[in-house]
């Protein structure tokens, strides 16, 4: 009878004590869950179009209260179903030249036509225009209307305005958004591009029907189409359009080599994650060794 209540007495130890590892990592999960949800999640640099600023092999840790945590049920926008992203206050808006890690806005990398906010696939670029912005490329030097200041890499802008003049022109990079005749634009020669922000109206003429035809048809899930000078949306007649959500133009700062809202269009606000704050990590991509002079280097 000693030996059975001693080996009882040994059980209700055992259980006990893998009780309590189990509450701890059950609680370290949650805190871990909350804690990226409200305030950081973290991102590896795959490819060079941030260079010099992020290289392949950064880690970067995105601080979501400068901008605000996104709210939204991640299995509703998997499965494809009518899902609301709600984004809590931060401590500032969005500026230009803010780096931003957001989703990719559209299901597959290669075929851009109808927007989609694409959880398996995150980009990290530069802001260049907001909200209310009206920019324009000359020359390969980004410009916004109304300001005088520095947008992106000037360096690597110079770059490119240099590559394009003692190269062949016919270049599948070298065409632009929105890819249509009555534009014509390039990486050299883009814009004027009006950003949209929440509540403006547009007139709906070809102009306007070709530069924003992808989001009106993301913000209402309708086909717009251009029909003998007519533009109908879900079928209805419409002359003007009243925007919902808030767009930004993204760029990355190795300007010859990146693929960015000059080919793929503009982000909604509700698609960035948050601003890209600290290198925490950085893994050498070829020899893979640690590279301590990145290490907790602040992203500019």
């Amino acid at each position: 009878m000693k030996t059975i209540s001693l080996l009882k007495g040994f059980m209700h130890s055992i259980f006990c004590k893998s009780s309590f590892i189990f509450k701890c990592i059950l609680t370290c999960g949650l805190l871990y869950l909350i804690f990226q949800i409200f305030f950081f999640s973290f991102f590896t640099v795959a490819g060079p179009s941030m260079q010099p600023e992020l290289e392949p092999g950064d880690v970067i840790m995105v601080w979501k209260p400068i901008i605000g945590a996104r709210l939204f049920n991640i299995f509703d926008a998997i499965n494809d179903r009518p899902y609301n992203i709600h984004r809590l206050y931060g401590n500032r808006k969005i500026r230009r030249n803010d780096v931003l890690v957001f989703n990719f806005p559209y299901a597959k990398w290669n075929k851009w036509d109808n927007m989609k906010l694409n959880l398996l696939k995150y980009y990290v670029k530069r802001c260049i225009a907001i909200p209310g912005d009206t920019i324009n490329i000359k020359d390969g030097f980004y410009h916004i209307k109304g300001q005088n200041i520095m947008l992106g890499n000037i360096i690597m802008q110079h770059s490119l305005h240099n590559m394009y003049q003692i190269r062949s022109m016919k270049n599948d990079y070298y065409y632009t958004l929105p890819y249509d005749s009555a534009y014509n634009w390039n990486v050299l020669n883009f814009g004027p591009m009006y950003i949209p922000k929440r509540g403006d109206y547009i007139d709906m003429n070809r102009e306007n029907y070709i530069l924003y035809k992808r989001l009106i048809e993301w913000e209402t899930n309708k086909n717009l189409m251009y029909i003998k000078g007519h533009i109908m949306l879900g079928g209805i007649l419409i002359n003007r359009y009243k925007f919902n959500n808030n767009y930004y133009f993204m760029g990355g700062d190795n300007v010859p080599f990146s693929i960015d809202s000059r080919y793929w269009g503009l982000i909604p606000e509700s698609f960035i994650v948050g601003k890209a704050s600290l290198i925490v990590k950085s893994v050498n991509s070829i020899n893979q060794e640690i590279n301590w002079k990145r290490f907790l280097k602040e992203i500019q």
